[in-house]
């Protein structure tokens, strides 16, 4: 009876062990079941190859949506994300170009971060990568009662929590002597974008512009001159610009569109005619990426009842490395501003902004 006893006795130890271990292995997948994504995420996104670092947020909801807003709360992108068994997979829409991307990648509960790549269309890489965290804190849980996701997070509120300063420029700075004089160097970095072309599409409405009117486009970055004067404190520097000719002057006609070439202001290089480089930091990636860029159309008639009507304007730049390789999202970026105006005399400019990541402020 005692033998027995004893045999038995450690296939019951036994069983309860195998009945902590299987309790204990589904208390963890249950628990991983239970983490919810909601929330606004912050990170970093880098090219395929880690390079050109970039501030990358945006917000998941609780009906599976994913929201990319501006700075000033305006909704730039959307769409949709699955998260099964810690694989994170999203798609969606960029709202001023229409261009889609997608996202795959990963949760991990240690760290609580998301690890993904981006491609463009249905591709999952070639656009990037990028890791996340949440800027609330904890992950969010779905028995968790003191949260009240639907109220907390709805579409299009704007993004909050975004402390991280914006990306500065990892290109050789350099003060210029005897300001005045042109300078020539050798400052092209052979790791940095530069803006090779710019070109506006202007659409006219209803109201035409009259062939005596004169039209000045100027393109500029949102952070002042590396090269000003002392005591200069303005804080955007002219990089491009479309001048105005009276002599050139021709119709925009009602409901046209019309493209102007700008010239750029400052050469990174030039393998056809060998120009030596010309202040290539004032027309790096970087130095648009500190606070955007704006773009200021005026418009000079030469009657005063003459007016202009725009319905849109489209802003396309070309980034491209010193070997010629094009920048993998901003290569040939359209910016769509939908905002109209009608210009007049006194009424004579429209200004378009956007954010340090090229999305449209207006």
């Amino acid at each position: 009876m005692k033998k027995a006893f004893l045999i038995v006795l450690p296939i019951f130890l036994t069983g309860v062990q195998l009945t902590a271990q299987i309790y204990n292995r589904n208390k963890t997948i249950n628990s991983v079941a239970s983490v919810s994504l909601v929330g606004s995420w912050l990170g970093t996104l880098t090219n395929d190859n880690g390079l050109y670092p970039q501030t990358f947020t945006f917000q998941l909801t609780d009906r599976g949506e994913i929201i990319m807003a501006s700075s000033n709360g305006t909704v730039a992108a959307k769409g949709t994300y699955s998260f099964i068994n810690n694989s994170f997979n999203a798609a969606y829409k960029l709202f001023s170009s229409s261009e889609t991307f997608a996202i795959a990648g990963t949760y991990d509960a240690g760290t609580q971060k998301l690890t993904c790549t981006q491609g463009s269309g249905t591709a999952i890489t070639g656009q990037g990568k990028f890791t996340v965290g949440r800027t609330g804190g904890q992950p969010l849980t779905v028995n968790n009662g003191n949260l009240n996701i639907n109220n907390n997070i709805k579409p299009g509120v704007k993004i909050v929590g975004n402390t991280t300063p914006p990306p500065t420029s990892t290109a050789p700075q350099r003060k210029a002597p005897n300001y005045g004089t042109t300078i020539y160097n050798s400052n092209t970095d052979l790791n940095e974008y530069y803006l090779k072309k710019a070109t506006v599409n202007i659409w006219t409405g209803n109201d035409n512009k009259e062939v005596p009117a004169c039209v000045t486009v100027n393109l500029y970055t949102n952070i002042s001159s590396a090269y000003r004067m002392a005591g200069d404190n303005s804080t955007t520097n002219l990089v491009g610009s479309y001048p105005c000719d009276p002599n050139a002057t021709r119709e925009y006609a009602v409901n046209s569109k019309n493209t102007l070439p700008l010239m750029i202001a400052e050469v990174a290089w030039d393998v056809i005619t060998y120009t030596p480089d010309y202040r290539p930091g004032e027309i790096s990636l970087s130095a648009f990426n500190r606070n955007g860029l704006s773009l200021l159309i005026v418009y000079s008639p030469r009657f005063f009842a003459d007016a202009w009507k725009i319905d849109k304007v489209e802003l396309t730049v070309e980034f491209k490395k010193a070997d010629g390789s094009l920048h993998p999202q901003l290569g040939n970026k359209t910016i769509t501003f939908s905002e109209s105006a009608l210009l007049t005399e006194k009424n004579d400019r429209i200004k378009l902004v956007t954010d340090q990541f090229m999305l449209p402020l207006n």
